[in-house]
């Protein structure tokens, strides 16, 4: 879901993305497996390694993407070539 979030707020496919939540499907799916065969050791090592992976591709790769979510950037990016001559008194003059 975080992908296609992502290609629809960028209208980009993020490439780098899709080996690791193919990763981490293959991983679920074997901890799936393996707690049906009564491996729950394993499973939950699988399960571990998928979370992992799926964590990586939404906050290493899907977040630093979404800059559009993210606006602070491009606002302090203006705001540095705002030309300021200097604060203006609220009271009129009257100090």
């Amino acid at each position: 879901m975080a992908v296609v979030g992502a290609v629809g707020l960028t209208r980009q496919p993020v490439f780098l993305t899709w080996p690791f939540v193919a990763a981490a499907l293959i991983f679920g799916l074997f901890a799936w497996w393996l707690y049906d065969d009564a491996r729950a050791e394993r499973s939950l090592l699988n399960a571990i390694v998928a979370a992992a992976f799926l964590a990586f591709a939404i906050y290493g790769v899907i977040l630093p993407a979404v800059s559009p979510l993210f606006p602070s950037a491009e606002i302090a990016r203006a705001l540095r070539n705002v030309a300021c001559a200097g604060p203006k008194s609220r009271c009129g003059g009257l100090s």
